[in-house]
């Protein structure tokens, strides 16, 4: 009997140009992780950035909703539909997982705030505090490193969601919403060699002095795989 999980990506931005060689979609670098830290779960893709969000919603054992350069609080089309999308599959008692702006717009279709953080951006590799770690997440530990690359944050937890990780700079960074929701500010399907990347992308609108601290954070440890293990628990219970 085939026990693996079908999860939804929703794709909620494209790439820059030279860089899709490569890394071809943020959809292919999640599936790419996933096959990196041996998940099993196997993927289909939709796009809320093109507007193909799936009509009738099948039937998924989980979602992710992957990052983007826009904001979540933006008065777009496609963003407007995709904050309605997860209220449905939240009210249906879908698993949900969200990375970044993924993390930020669940939030905020959920009844929390987002805005640009006064703290300005955050790239490389931040490290995070565990506060809040439930007994069926693997892996626990007292800190997390995983790559970030955001200016927006989550000001206000959803109503109902718990803080599992956050730091000094982005207080709440990894949240859990009713043991069905699972967020995270950090990108843990990003490569050091890609946030290098983005950042040079950046370089003029981060400013130099961030974009060389985030440079040299890229040699620390990383804990993406505990991260995306965590998802995976999330889509495989009960």
């Amino acid at each position: 009997m085939n026990t693996r999980k079908t999860i939804a990506i929703i794709d909620c931005d494209y790439l820059y140009d030279h860089l899709k060689d490569e890394y071809h979609s943020y959809p292919e670098m999640f599936a790419r992780a996933a096959q990196r830290c041996d998940l099993d779960l196997e993927f289909c893709n939709y796009s809320a950035i093109d507007e193909q969000l799936p009509s009738p919603i099948p039937e998924m054992d989980g979602w992710v909703i992957m990052g983007s350069k826009f904001g979540a609080y933006e008065d777009r089309p496609w963003i407007n539909a995709l904050k309605a999308f997860i209220r449905t599959l939240y009210e249906r008692g879908d698993k949900i997982t969200g990375v970044c702006f993924g993390h930020q717009i669940i939030h905020l279709a959920l009844g929390g705030e987002v805005r640009k953080a006064s703290v300005g951006w955050g790239v490389g590799v931040h490290d995070y505090e565990l506060d809040h770690s439930p007994e069926w997440l693997p892996g626990a530990r007292s800190h997390l490193s995983l790559i970030v690359s955001h200016q927006d944050q989550v000001i206000r937890m959803a109503p109902r969601a718990k803080r599992i990780a956050g730091s000094a700079f982005c207080p709440n960074a990894i949240c859990l919403i009713d043991e069905q929701v699972l967020t995270c500010q950090a990108h843990p399907e990003f490569t050091p060699d890609y946030s290098r990347q983005l950042m040079n992308i950046r370089r003029t609108c981060i400013g130099e002095q961030i974009v060389q601290n985030g440079e040299q954070s890229l040699s620390k440890e990383l804990h993406s795989a505990v991260v995306l293990n965590w998802f995976e628990t999330l889509f495989k219970r009960g």
